[in-house]
């Protein structure tokens, strides 16, 4: 099984696409259709979610150091 998070194999389009799909729980097993439109848009709003808590922690750490 292969890392989705490992950095040396996002190649293609659909690669990203695939790996936005399983943030939001897409499995990509190996008979499984390609992720849905309502699922790739929930994997965006997970990834623009998970930034925003990251720059709100970093701006968090900044203020309290």
């Amino acid at each position: 099984m292969t890392s989705y998070f490992s950095t040396n194999s996002l190649n293609t389009l659909q690669d990203f696409v695939t790996r936005l799909a399983v943030l939001e729980g897409y499995l990509n097993r190996k008979n499984d259709p390609p992720p849905g439109n309502i699922i790739i848009w929930r994997g965006l709003n997970q990834l623009h979610e998970l930034k925003k808590g990251y720059l709100l922690a970093r701006a968090c750490l900044s203020f309290i150091l």
